[in-house]
């Protein structure tokens, strides 16, 4: 496992389970935003609400919204 992994793990910020998700090219909700972000790089755009909520717009042309840190809901043109 590499270091970045492992610390990332270590802290809360992602778990094994995520990484082996990400690894296969899938998500799903409920995972943290930290994971999303170390599998598609930044967000080519962003809109956040005062509720907690915000989607990311990725250049792959992926959406994912989150709710409170956590995926809430996607739609995944690419894996990667």
């Amino acid at each position: 496992m590499g270091t970045l992994r492992a610390e990332l793990i270590r802290r809360g910020a992602t778990t094994e389970a995520e990484w082996k998700l990400t690894d296969a090219g899938e998500i799903q909700t409920g995972m943290h935003e930290c994971i999303i972000f170390a599998l598609f790089g930044a967000a080519a755009t962003t809109s956040k609400s005062t509720n907690g909520v915000a989607a990311y717009g990725f250049s792959n042309g992926n959406i994912v919204v989150f709710k409170d840190g956590a995926v809430s809901s996607f739609t995944l043109v690419s894996p990667h």
